[in-house]
């Protein structure tokens, strides 16, 4: 169950950070300092509007604004997780295994993460990667065949699914990127050694044994997102523009108005 609260018999809860909502999360943050980022925050990630957040007794709101935190505090976690299956929307989505990645599939990511803007393009890797079930065996899958239709309508339509899935499927593309680069490499410089090439050229591969593109780097942004926020620890324009005192609220006596999930592990 989800976190939520209450504002004039009205129920909010915060949903599930999706790609569109990280998005708009970095616009705000990019903006710097405002008498309004922080409600714009948690209007963003709990479709409560800003005027009635306004309305919060501010001992409330800290509430509110500490839960916003801990939920933006979580995209730092487990980055380099990968889900092989997710399901959205209904229908099953499953990532390819590496050895079977076509080269069109790398040529159309090659020319994602080396555009302009690639940060704005997770969607485009995840449309590329993410491919509905046709058959699922054991741990045999059967994808549907990639595709520039398919791509196409996954890339608008995972704008709507959650972070989580989305950089999955960054790390496992870079996960696979890195090993297969290093088995390359690995490879050409055994052959290398063999031909008697320059010591120039051997250190050139030994150094590209030494690369990482582990999924630690696809984290950046979420990581700015986070800093960005504990830039805001005292919610000190809420306290100047709600215009509200707060109540002096004895907490052990009162139901505050979050209803926390059960940790059922």
């Amino acid at each position: 169950m989800k976190p939520t609260f209450r504002i004039n018999k009205q129920e909010f809860a915060f949903q599930d950070v999706t790609l569109r909502t990280y998005y708009r999360l970095r616009e705000i943050l990019a903006k710097g300092e405002s008498k309004t980022a922080e409600f714009e925050v948690v209007e963003c990630l709990t479709n409560c509007p800003q005027k009635l957040l306004k309305q919060l007794p501010y001992s409330d709101w800290l509430l509110v604004w500490e839960e916003a935190n801990l939920q933006i505090g979580e995209l730092t976690g487990n980055t380099d997780a990968i889900r092989p299956i997710v399901e959205f929307d209904g229908v099953k989505y499953g990532l390819p295994a590496v050895e079977d990645l076509t080269i069109g599939e790398f040529a159309d990511l090659d020319i994602i993460i080396t555009s302009a803007k690639a940060d704005d393009k997770l969607a485009d890797i995840a449309a590329v990667l993410y491919r509905p079930i046709l058959k699922h065996r054991g741990a045999k899958i059967t994808l549907e065949p990639y595709d520039t239709d398919g791509f196409e309508a996954r890339k608008e339509l995972f704008m709507d699914m959650p972070i989580t899935a989305i950089r999955s499927a960054n790390a496992f593309f870079l996960q696979s990127a890195n090993s297969l680069l290093k088995n390359t490499a690995h490879s050409l410089l055994k052959k290398e050694k063999k031909r008697g090439t320059s010591q120039d050229v051997l250190d050139s591969l030994e150094e590209l044994l030494l690369q990482d593109l582990g999924g630690d780097s696809s984290i950046s942004l979420q990581e700015q997102i986070l800093l960005s926020l504990k830039e805001h620890p005292s919610s000190r324009y809420a306290r100047l523009s709600t215009g509200l005192r707060g109540r002096g609220t004895k907490f052990v006596n009162t139901i505050w108005p979050f209803r926390h999930k059960q940790n059922t592990k």
